[in-house]
């Protein structure tokens, strides 16, 4: 079984609530129809990735990164470094917590869409990558 996991979600609106509680607003299915003409625009759009580690798991660097149509625009939505990880590895230590969690919220207003085509999300651990989340933009 992995030591890592991560997702990742596009939604309309990310809110913070109290007592460190996310509400992911209109989340968006796989395929999103923007209609026969592009170039287009959306008003705005939400990213949430959340990774989880084992506790135990000795890593230096998460990142986390957006893939905008084939690689015409990479965007980086967080990183993570050794010192913060460290950090949050012994305070879950020390509350016995099971999962290490970082979490990484974007807005993004306007979003461009120059064609139909795809997102994805992508988390790093250590040189790990894996796809967390994707979305396309397809013909209405």
């Amino acid at each position: 079984m992995a030591r890592w996991n991560a997702v990742g979600f596009f939604c309309e609106d990310i809110r913070q609530e109290m007592n460190n509680v996310d509400t992911l607003v209109g989340v968006m299915p796989d395929n999103v129809a923007i209609g026969k003409k592009v170039p287009g625009l959306i008003p705005k759009l939400g990213i949430y990735v959340r990774v989880h580690l084992e506790p135990d798991y000795e890593v230096k660097n998460i990142t986390l990164t957006a893939d905008f149509f084939n690689g015409k625009h990479r965007q980086i939505l967080g990183v993570f470094k050794e010192e913060e990880i460290v950090r949050e590895r012994d305070l879950a230590k020390k509350r016995g917590a099971k999962l290490l969690g970082f979490i990484s919220r974007a807005t993004l207003t306007p979003v461009p869409i120059p064609e139909h085509g795809k997102v994805f999300l992508f988390a790093n651990v250590d040189g790990d990558e894996i796809i967390c989340g994707g979305l396309s933009f397809v013909e209405a």
